[in-house]
């Protein structure tokens, strides 16, 4: 069973929040709560702080919380615009990207003085740092040649070695705790047509990804999923034992948290505990649960709490905009199944494990 505290973003377009679920406690908490977009969320070192994108000033910033959801204040609000940040294993800088020169690249910020430092500068877009657990290197994504590749660059002899080579995007580096392996993000797709899969591809779009791992040593990549859809937003657990990522296909409208174990390559969705899901729903829509069911909604929850559900449901689970009327029998079908179980799957955008 998997351990520790996961924090990721769930919500709709332009309105996205922050969420940390304590996978030992079976804990959930909302952590910021406005109509901004709250997205990106990294763990301090020591998990007593978490970095965030944010666009709650009117503008896209990095921000910095404590783990509870409170003291929360931006940190490159003197920025044209910042995002994606990652933190040094020492917790005293963060490194990040800005347009602040007029082109996408990598830059760190030291908390303790407020200093900036420019690591990257090219014409290309470079995006998705993440620091290595020795602090030497800072991996990120970047089209430096032909395609858009993993690249590590040295923080002492400015040096950037390649990882990936392949004609589809290798994107959103995740070093492994031991520092040997890169996850990373591919669109590498199955040559071998067939029929019904250029059938969904026609009605769906032919997008899909992948999660890869490369050893940084060699460069030697293995596939760790296979799904047709679009598999996303690595990080690895702790123990590094395992892989948490983002999976959704043309079936499923959103996003799920999938866990994967590296050692069998079983991958399992993760879920709320109904119980868990209901204490979090009432704590900030206590005086809404007293009001009486909006009769415009469809007829599909039953009692107040459902509906309240099926609010929350808009930021962290399934949703059923956009989806045929089969589509909408069968994810029916899964809820009642979920009801039954007493848990539902959470959909999600970008996460971190500690």
């Amino acid at each position: 069973m998997p351990t520790g505290k996961l924090v990721f973003a769930a919500g709709t377009v332009g309105d996205y929040d922050i969420y940390l679920y304590d996978l030992t406690a079976n804990n959930l908490t909302q952590l910021t709560a406005d109509t901004a977009w709250n997205d990106y969320p990294r763990f301090s070192p020591d998990a007593t702080k978490i970095a965030y994108g944010s666009t709650r000033s009117g503008k896209q910033e990095i921000w910095l919380m404590n783990a509870d959801g409170t003291d929360a204040k931006s940190l490159t609000a003197n920025l044209k615009w910042a995002d994606f940040p990652t933190w040094s294993p020492d917790g005293n800088e963060i490194a990040f990207v800005s347009n602040e020169y007029f082109q996408m690249d990598l830059f760190t910020l030291q908390l303790g003085t407020g200093k900036l430092y420019r690591l990257t500068d090219d014409d290309h877009f470079d995006c998705y740092p993440d620091w290595s657990p020795d602090g030497k290197t800072v991996a990120f994504s970047s089209q430096r040649g032909a395609h858009q590749d993993i690249y590590t660059l040295d923080l002492e002899t400015r040096e950037e070695k390649r990882i990936t080579a392949h004609p589809g995007p290798d994107t959103s580096p995740a070093f492994s705790p031991d520092g040997t392996k890169v996850a990373f993000v591919s669109q590498r797709p199955d040559q071998k047509f067939e029929f019904m899969n250029a059938l969904e591809d026609f009605f769906f779009g032919s997008q899909y990804l992948d999660i890869w791992t490369a050893e940084v040593a060699t460069g030697n990549v293995k596939q760790m999923t296979t799904n047709r859809g679009v598999d996303r937003n690595v990080r690895w657990s702790p123990d590094g034992k395992c892989l948490a990522y983002t999976s959704s296909s043309s079936d499923r409208a959103d996003p799920q948290v999938m866990i994967l174990e590296c050692a069998t390559g079983k991958a399992t969705p993760l879920r709320f505990d109904k119980a868990v899901v209901r204490r979090e729903v009432e704590r900030p829509f206590l005086a809404e649960l007293n009001k009486p069911p909006d009769p415009n909604l469809p007829p599909l929850r039953q009692g107040k709490l459902d509906q309240k559900l099926e609010n929350l449901g808009q930021k962290m689970m399934p949703s059923i905009q956009r989806m045929t009327p089969a589509m909408v029998n069968e994810l029916m079908g899964k809820y009642r199944q979920w009801v039954i179980d007493g848990t539902f799957p959470i959909a999600a955008r970008y996460l971190d494990w500690k």
